[in-house]
Parts: C-alpha cells; structure tokens; sequence
C-alpha cells in the first residue's frame, strides 16, 4: 500500500527540533509495528509491555501525530508573522 506523507514532510521541514524530538523516532516505531515492518526487539518488547491491542498503538501514534502537526502549524505561522 502506497502511504501520503506528505503532512510528515511539513513537520520535518517547519518543526525546528524534529531531528531531537523523541516523539518523531516513537511516530516512527509505532508506524512500522502497525504496519508489520521491521521493529526491533528492544522496541517490540517495549510495544508489547505498554500496549495490549494495535488499536491501541493507533491511538497513540495519531495522538502524537496531531500533536507534532498542530506544534509545527503554530511554527510555521509564528514564521510567516515574524520572519527572522
């Protein structure tokens, strides 16, 4: 199945600290576990103790989600009304 990413490549490129926020590498995780690619063992530990259901980790992987675009929204509008 081909996947829209298109609003992940907004965040990457407005969010300042996306390249440090742990959240994005999480986003990342839950994707692939939901999604059957690969997760590390560490990582697929982990999913397995915090969630019981992949319903589960799609709630959580949409919250995180919104929350990274409605942060990088509220950046990309603070730069257009004050550009450095």
């Amino acid at each position: 199945m081909d996947y829209d990413f298109s609003y992940l490549d907004f965040i990457a490129k407005h969010h300042p600290k996306y390249y440090s926020d742990d959240r994005v590498l999480l986003c990342d995780i839950l994707f692939r576990f939901l999604t059957d690619d690969e997760v590390s063992t560490e990582d697929l530990n982990w999913l397995q103790k915090e969630y019981t259901t992949k319903s589960e980790v799609l709630e959580e992987l949409k919250r995180l989600e919104t929350l990274l675009f409605s942060e990088t929204l509220d950046y990309f509008y603070e730069s257009i009304i004050n550009p450095t």
